[in-house]
């Protein structure tokens, strides 16, 4: 509490504390597999963007390396692909792209969880793609995650959002920017609410984000 921490920052780290234990008894080097020890959670404050919003962030005047991330994060928010899957297809994209009765879709594997993805392209990702012909720069997560804050804030995603969360043990309600809480899993979780809107059945958006339950699944589409 001294540190002034949210409960979900507290968790993970018990998380990866625990993890650490579970491997030490395994080998032989600690008396304790860290059960027992509680990671308690709470539903994060989240955004998802609309269309018009998309479209504000590619009017607004940007830098060469800005334009580049945002194409990639526009991508992200047409495919809803995992990051490290996002830039496994962003490395070479022809290859991961195919045709079947004039319509094209992404068939891709996660390196992480052999958890396959097939998504429908639309014009928006393939005139990206066709523009870039094909040849993308990678950014790490961090790095996108900072940028398209400056992005959304140039393009005047301001909108006023509650902030709720526990820190320090103490409940807190706070109104903040809607570009502060914009990021590259924002992407993701705009996806499969733009899907949501167009009456697409809960499973068939699950097969595309890879979500295994329901519940997970509308956690994504508050």
């Amino acid at each position: 509490t001294t540190q002034d921490l949210a409960l979900n920052s507290i968790s993970n780290i018990l998380k990866k504390f625990k993890a650490i234990m579970a491997m030490s008894f395994r080998e032989g080097l600690s008396f304790w597999n860290g059960s027992g020890l509680k990671t308690p959670t709470e539903v994060s404050t989240e955004v998802t963007l609309s269309i018009t919003e998309i479209r504000k962030l590619h009017q607004t005047n940007l830098t060469h390396s800005e334009s580049q991330i945002l194409d990639t994060f526009t991508i992200q928010c047409f495919t809803g692909l995992r990051y490290d899957v996002l830039c496994k297809f962003l490395r070479n994209p022809l290859l991961y792209i195919k045709e079947h009765k004039e319509n094209s879709y992404i068939d891709i594997i996660s390196d992480k969880t052999e958890e396959q993805s097939v998504i429908p392209l639309g014009d928006t990702v393939l005139k990206i793609i066709t523009d870039k012909g094909g040849i993308f720069k990678i950014f790490s997560e961090e790095h996108v995650n900072r940028t398209i804050k400056i992005i959304a804030k140039k393009a005047e995603l301001d909108k006023s959002i509650v902030n709720r969360q526990t820190v320090s043990g103490v409940k807190k309600e706070t109104f903040v920017p809607k570009y502060k809480k914009i990021k590259s899993h924002t992407a993701r979780r705009t996806f499969a609410t733009l899907l949501s809107q167009t009456k697409i059945p809960s499973k068939q958006i699950s097969c595309m984000t890879g979500h295994t339950t329901e519940k997970q699944l509308n956690l994504y589409m508050r």
